[in-house]
């Protein structure tokens, strides 16, 4: 019995020490180098933010910004915490750089993090590749612009091959260009698996609270995924938006708060006077050679309605004065008051088609904005440009009607190519003076209307993707 005893005893010591020893449980095997915050919780918090009520989505997102965008959307902690000598302690975005510092998705040189600086697209890949499934890098893509020295190409070829980021037209990468930030908003849902949900923002149009980004930019409704705080659920793959949180009130976002896009000086001093005993109605006025949008009677300044601009003085500008007046001057004179608004859209419509010639020029890339000041403006001083210089051209005119035009890139006749939509009348319509001048000008085709046609039924098969 007592040797019996002894067995047991050392049995059970040597069971004791064995789980003294032993970890507790196995560690959950990792997904990817950096783990993401999960996005399946019911919840998507908001990851971006603007500045003063804006969000400048053209402008290049900065380095600092960027580390708060990885800071945001990463669960990781870091075990160190880097200090730069450019990053002062008390900045918005210092605990940012520390953790994507530490978590070492970014870096700096000499001491220096230059959270001032654009951060490039390159960069920008090199971050998000280490935040990949492991299992998503059997795959590669690669670009011209992109030779396999380059600091950054594996980084590049597996975020390109995952689906985050897209060459241009022409196949190229462009790693040392800027990221911009609604370009950023696009890549980061990719990332993140999330898809705003298109029909609720339709129909919740008071979540916008940024005045340069109308519900008719390409990107608005990624811009409102990556801004707003909302509940949502899956339901057969996509993604259904519950409720959402309404727009904080508009705080500076950076220590230094960035120059707005330059206004040109108005063509005149001040807002015009109206006659006597009579209120101009709400909704886009042109006065005086000018378009102003009224609302109350009064002339809204410095903000943007529809898409459309406003300076202090109430004026409608492009943010060209040169371009302001060429495309007022030619309003001015193809249209007037006693002209329907489909009969005014048609003569500027012929005015680009018929009066101008192509040109090769650089392609436009799909998600590239602001571009379009810039091909109008040599457009109309050269007489010559290709179909993105007619598009841009016809679209500003649309715009000097008060209308909300906006150019889209894509591809017709398996070509890339850009053309104009506008919403009227609760439906989209395309206007295509390019194509319709190359079949009645270069082919001597007539018979082809490219004005005004439903997306259902064009003359040629239209690509937007």
């Amino acid at each position: 019995m007592r040797k019996l005893q002894n067995w047991l005893a050392v049995l059970l010591s040597v069971l004791l020490a064995a789980s003294l020893t032993a970890p507790a449980a196995a560690a959950p095997a990792r997904d990817a180098p950096v783990m993401l915050i999960p996005q399946d919780t019911g919840t998507h918090a908001k990851y971006m933010d603007g500045s003063s009520g804006w969000f400048r989505p053209e402008q290049d997102v900065t380095r600092a910004e960027l580390a708060q965008m990885l800071s945001a959307v990463t669960a990781d902690a870091p075990s160190t915490a880097p200090a730069f000598y450019d990053v002062p302690w008390d900045a918005w975005y210092a605990p940012a750089v520390q953790k994507a510092a530490g978590l070492g998705l970014m870096s700096g040189a000499d001491g220096a993090f230059r959270p001032n600086d654009s951060a490039t697209r390159a960069e920008c890949a090199a971050a998000l590749a280490l935040l990949l499934p492991y299992d998503a890098w059997s795959g590669a893509q690669t670009f011209p612009d992109v030779p396999t020295g380059h600091w950054a190409y594996l980084s590049i070829a597996r975020t390109a091959a995952y689906g985050l980021f897209r060459g241009d037209g022409t196949g190229l990468f462009h790693p040392d260009d800027g990221l911009k930030r609604c370009e950023a908003a696009a890549v980061f849902n990719r990332l993140l698996g999330r898809t705003p949900d298109a029909s609720y923002l339709s129909h919740h149009t008071g979540l916008s609270s940024f005045p340069d980004v109308p519900a008719a930019h390409w990107a608005y409704a990624d811009i409102m995924e990556a801004a707003v705080t909302h509940q949502c659920s899956n339901w057969l793959g996509r993604e259904i938006w519950i409720s959402a949180d309404a727009p904080a009130p508009a705080q500076p976002a950076l220590p230094e708060e960035p120059a707005l896009p330059a206004v040109p000086e108005p063509v005149q001093a001040a807002a015009p006077e109206q006659p006597s005993g009579i209120t101009l109605p709400d909704g886009p006025q042109r006065v005086n050679g000018r378009l102003y949008w009224y609302v109350g009677g009064e002339p809204v300044r410095s903000q943007s309605v529809s898409g459309l601009f406003f300076d202090e003085n109430g004026c409608y500008t492009t943010g060209n004065a040169e371009l302001d007046e060429k495309l007022n001057a030619i309003v001015e004179e193809l249209t007037d008051d006693s002209m329907t608004r489909d009969q005014k859209l048609r003569v500027l419509f012929n005015y680009v088609r018929d009066n101008f010639k192509y040109l090769k020029r650089p392609l436009i890339s799909k998600g590239q904005t602001g571009w379009e000041p810039e091909y109008a403006l040599f457009f109309l001083n050269n007489g010559k440009g290709n179909c993105y210089s007619f598009s841009a051209t016809y679209c500003l005119l649309c715009r000097e009607l008060g209308l909300p035009a906006y150019t889209v890139v894509g591809s017709a006749l398996n070509s890339p190519h850009g053309w104009v939509e506008i919403v009227l009348d609760g439906s989209v319509y395309m206007f295509d003076t390019q194509l319709e001048w190359r079949y009645l000008h270069d082919w001597g085709k007539s018979g082809y209307d490219f004005f005004k046609m439903s997306p259902d039924r064009t003359p040629v098969q239209y690509t937007w993707s």
